[in-house]
């Protein structure tokens, strides 16, 4: 889990960097005695900001003012350096300067540089006295449009670096860039953050500008605090040029004693602009840079000369508040009839003695919030406030007591204290720590517990609609972690067949016909009676067709049912959208030709490639057993399993190969599932390498489809009361810490009725019934009849999945452990029977909610409305 350790602020951060270690520092702002070399590596922007003023160009006057403070300043600029070395400052380009196969000759050359290369962006003055010898100071800085970064905000380093511009790979390359500062101690490396982009000068994608620029805020910080945290030497210091140039009240700077890192204004773009359309910082924000930048220059020279000064460093140390649960910081994972044991303890910094309210809380799975009271030393009060108000002292670790019985699901304790005491919860000045453990219900017959989840342990959180315009779609649906700035969102496929331009679905002879998906923020669900009245969900990116064609061109009667995220693979450059269809009817009366079923395109929908066959062309594999749903298992279950295969499809779909006794060609009788790893490269070739999880026989005489049953004939299927009505449409790997399912929603029949309807005495349909079989309760066509039906979730366990993968066991021995029948659905009656379908699965695994969508809302005639129901574990 993500623990919170002196946590200031939230969208109002203030970092106070302590400056040496204790006792030994001493603060130096003054500028240097001696004349020192300086070498500016920048393009336009830096070049305004050394530049004097001037009615031509904005002007921040550095150059004048470090001529000023003893510094003998150069630069590169476009066009210099060895191969034009100056053209190329982008983050991706850091390590072609100093790790690269030429960096020697270009370092030579960015050593001794001494001439201004001053370009079109304005003159500043440079000293007359030039000192001698190699550049010693090195300040490096990337143009605005490394703001625009891809990603997430907390996303990890790349295991290596490559061109493209995201979060992780600008900390590879800064990491990488390590190395190589530390072999020259000699030299002082000053790297300045990219300037921030003006709003306007971000181009629409599948992230948003603010997302983006939300990404630059959290590489930046993290130079700040994170970057150097391990590096040993003090070589290499960050000044954040873009933080200064967020907003007014913004600073990196050094005031009385300390140096501050201040965000006060949650603002990621840039506050002072040139213009609508013009990102160059203009004259206010560069002046502004300039005063605060020079005496973090002196103080950060003098801190590596380690020359004297008179003024003492004050020290400053947050309190840090730690709260632990069985003695252990770490998630836990305990059976509901276990007790837990609650500890804290505090260091109080240099705040030791002052006043603050204590806070320690308790937060339920139901949503619900409780505070410790100290009279009863229990968590026995509603609501938040503090369970006590005095001065700030340090403690060791002290037991509060033990808790058990409590419900099932997620349970967080957070404990902290806020340095403002007025019985109110002050963010700014609150230092906290949370932890968070879960409570499970799951027991196997001889009570040990097990690592099953189990419909208990899923808690109803209400639902949403859709937006109209899935209205006859929503067959698929997929989660993105990375999605509305971060906060996340959901892929949902549109209308279920290919439509044409006008909007018309398109069958035989159609023309310009395509598939589309919407992508759609996730609104607070509510619980209600009436699906109308609920919540609707609204549009980050309209419907796009994001498959050229492709479906329509296998069959009129093709329809997409899956759609999945999948982050960059390999030497891809993008993130990828992976949709799969299913083909009704087949080619040949009983499918003999199998199909591909796959293709993906990029996030915005351009650039589909497919179709792509799942596995070769031979049995096992065949297209009837594919394409209902798609979804992503954890890297360490495919690692584990699967080959490191983390897509899977899988369809139930009767009818094998004719005549085949025990097949296991053509179709499935039963839910299937396949594994396969997505591709690569972008210029993928050939079928998707595929392995079989689990899939179901059709069986002569006991299970022959597709008059499975009729007249009340014994049915002996693989899957136990399989109906040619059953229709399985979302799946999802699930965990919660190491209790994990691979759940499958859908519509179950409970009857088999074979080509039943008008008239009824067709010789196809058998004459007696047994009661409630071909009741045309869903609709009045000829066809298959399977009512009453039940919307099901079923469970599979992980392990025995991926025995099968691994060829442990037969793939249709392995059945559901359990099946869950949700009662919040709406569509049905007492009994839960219902025509409506239910469609798409999707997991938050880090967030822990489940999302299954419902369809049918308006009449399976009229408007095929959907709303997508919310389960938190």
């Amino acid at each position: 889990m993500r623990r919170v350790k002196s946590f200031i602020g939230l969208g109002i951060l203030l970092t106070l960097i302590l400056l040496g270690g204790v006792g030994g520092s001493i603060a130096n702002t003054a500028s240097p005695q001696s004349p020192v070399k300086v070498i500016f590596i920048h393009h336009s922007v830096g070049g305004n900001w050394l530049a004097d003023p001037n009615p031509d160009a904005p002007y921040g006057g550095l150059g004048r003012v470090l001529m000023e403070n003893n510094y003998f300043l150069s630069a590169t600029n476009y066009g210099w350096g060895p191969n034009s070395i100056g053209d190329r400052t982008d983050i991706p380009n850091w390590p072609e300067w100093f790790t690269g196969s030429a960096s020697a000759t270009i370092l030579k050359a960015l050593y001794t540089e001494d001439s201004q290369q001053i370009g079109d962006f304005g003159a500043w003055p440079q000293r007359a006295d030039d000192p001698g010898g190699e550049n010693e100071i090195i300040m490096m800085k990337s143009c605005y449009p490394n703001s625009d970064l891809y990603g997430a905000p907390n996303d990890p380093p790349a295991s290596e670096t490559n061109e493209q511009h995201t979060v992780g790979n600008a900390k590879a390359i800064y990491n990488t860039l390590l190395t190589y500062f530390a072999s020259r101690q000699d030299k002082l490396f000053i790297l300045i953050t990219p300037p921030p982009q003006n709003q306007n000068d971000y181009s629409d994608d599948y992230q948003s500008p603010s997302h983006r620029a939300a990404n630059a805020r959290a590489v930046n910080n993290w130079l700040i605090s994170d970057w150097l945290s391990g590096y040993p030497y003090g070589n290499v210091v960050v000044f954040d040029y873009f933080n200064i140039l967020t907003g007014e009240n913004n600073h990196h700077r050094y005031v009385n004693g300390l140096i501050e890192h201040v965000v006060a204004e949650n603002h990621n773009f840039s506050s002072y602009p040139s213009g609508e359309w013009d990102s160059h910082p203009n004259s206010a924000g560069q002046q502004k840079a300039t005063a605060e930048f020079v005496p973090l220059l002196n103080y950060y020279y003098h801190q590596w000369k380690n020359s004297g000064g008179e003024e003492p460093v004050t020290q400053l140390a947050m309190p840090v508040a730690d709260i632990k649960i069985d003695g252990s910081d770490e998630e836990l994972t305990v059976n509901i009839s276990e007790e837990i044991s609650v500890s804290v303890a505090l260091n109080s910094g240099t705040y030791t003695g002052g006043n603050a309210d204590w806070f320690l809380v308790h937060f339920t799975p139901d949503g619900g919030l409780h505070s410790f009271n100290l009279e009863t030393f229990s968590f026995s009060s509603h609501g938040l406030g503090p369970f006590f108000q005095a001065g700030l002292m340090d403690f060791p670790a002290v037991f509060l007591g033990t808790l058990s019985g409590l419900d099932t699901g997620t349970h967080t304790f957070c404990f902290g204290v806020d340095r403002v005491m007025n019985g109110a919860l002050d963010i700014e000045t609150l230092s906290v720590d949370c932890i968070a453990i879960m409570v499970t219900k799951q027991s196997d017959p001889s009570g040990d517990v097990t690592k099953r989840l189990v419909p208990d342990g899923f808690r109803y959180r209400g639902a949403f609609r859709l937006p109209e315009e899935l209205n006859w779609g929503a067959q698929g649906l997929s989660y993105s972690p990375d999605g509305n700035g971060g906060a996340g969102s959901l892929f949902v496929t549109g209308q279920q067949a290919p439509i044409d331009a006008s909007g018309a679905v398109c069958y035989e002879e159609s023309t310009g016909c395509q598939v589309h998906f919407a992508e759609i923020a996730i609104p607070t669900p509510q619980s209600s009676t009436d699906w109308e009245s609920l919540p609707a969900a609204e549009f980050l990116h309209p419907m796009t067709p994001f498959d050229n064609g492709l479906l329509h061109h296998l069959s009129s009667y093709s329809f997409v049912s899956g759609i999945a995220y999948v982050p960059r693979q390999g030497s891809q450059t993008s993130d990828k959208i992976y949709a799969s269809l299913n083909a009704w009817y087949a080619e040949g009366v009983f499918g003999e030709n199998t199909f591909p079923t796959v293709w993906f395109s990029e996030l915005d929908g351009t650039d589909p490639r497919g179709l792509f066959h799942v596995g070769n062309d031979i049995s096992p594999y065949h297209g009837r057993k594919m394409g209902d749903y798609l979804f992503t298992v954890p890297q360490w279950y495919a690692d584990q399993y699967l080959g490191g295969r983390i897509l899977v499809t899988g369809r139930s779909r009767g009818t094998p190969l004719e005549g085949e006794n025990g097949s296991v060609a053509g179709g499935s009788q039963g839910p299937t599932l396949f594994a396969f790893h997505p591709f690569q490269t972008e210029t993928p070739q050939g079928n998707l390498d595929a392995l079989p999880m689990i899939y179901y026989r059709s069986k002569y005489p006991g299970c022959a489809g597709p008059d499975i049953g009729v007249g009340g004939a014994p049915v002996d299927c693989d899957y136990p009361g399989f109906t040619m009505c059953d229709a399985w449409t979302g799946a999802s790997f699930v965990e919660n810490g190491e209790n994990s399912a691979i759940l499958i929603s859908g519509i179950k029949g409970t009857t088999n009725c074979y080509y039943c309807g008008d008239p009824m005495d067709d010789s196809e349909c058998h004459q007696d019934p047994l009661p409630g079989e071909c009741d045309l309760l869903c609709n009045e066509s000829r066809g298959y009849h399977c009512g009453p039906y039940e919307r099901q979730i079923i469970f599979y366990d992980p392990d025995a999945v991926g025995q099968a993968a691994q060829g442990q066991s037969d793939p249709w021995r392995v059945l559901p452990y359990t099946t869950w029948r949700p009662q919040e659905f709406y569509l049905g009656d007492a009994q839960g029977h219902t025509c409506a379908d239910v469609g798409g699965m999707a997991a938050d695994n880090t967030g822990r909610r489940l999302f299954v969508i419902e369809r049918g809302f308006g009449g399976f005639q009229n408007e095929n409305a959907a709303v997508i129901h919310v389960w938190k574990y």
